[in-house]
């Protein structure tokens, strides 16, 4: 009576095998690891070393290039983008610094905000495997008055 359910589960086992298998190819072909290291210094308005702010490598969004190849343009010489979602992340040390081992040739924003110095962001190129070093000076963020011009409260 229930001789059908073992071949109807082989098949969905080997059917889930191979997509596991095509996406992990797939996966290897799209995102291959790097030589490059990214540093990063992080800075506040003042030039002081910004300690905690949380630094996010990302390639750029997707621009559309359609009319710049529709209107006969140079290529682009830079490296392609690298798939989308964060790269890699971290947490600035107390100097500033953080970086991030392994990355691969393209363009990338580098993304930094802090609770306390406001919020910052600079543009990385990686090409042949060359390390870059990228400081990046935060902007308070709007509205927020240093302590010491802010009005005292009304009595």
């Amino acid at each position: 009576m229930y001789k059908w359910i073992a071949p109807i589960a082989a098949v969905s086992l080997l059917i889930g095998l191979q997509m596991t298998a095509a996406r992990a190819q797939d996966a290897a072909t799209t995102a291959p690891a790097g030589k490059a290291t990214v540093s990063v210094t992080v800075l506040d308005s003042d030039s002081k070393p910004v300690s905690g702010a949380k630094v996010t490598l990302m390639p750029p969004r997707a621009r559309k290039k359609k009319a710049a190849a529709d209107a006969g343009a140079a290529a682009d010489p830079t490296p392609a983008p690298t798939p989308a979602g964060p790269t890699a992340s971290g947490v600035t040390d107390s100097d500033g610094k953080v970086s991030f081992p392994g990355i691969a040739d393209g363009r990338y924003q580098v993304q930094v905000r802090s609770k306390t110095a406001g919020a910052g962001r600079a543009a990385v190129t990686i090409a042949d495997g060359q390390d870059q070093t990228v400081s990046v000076t935060l902007k308070p963020r709007a509205g927020a008055a240093p302590a010491a011009t802010q009005p005292a409260p009304a009595q």
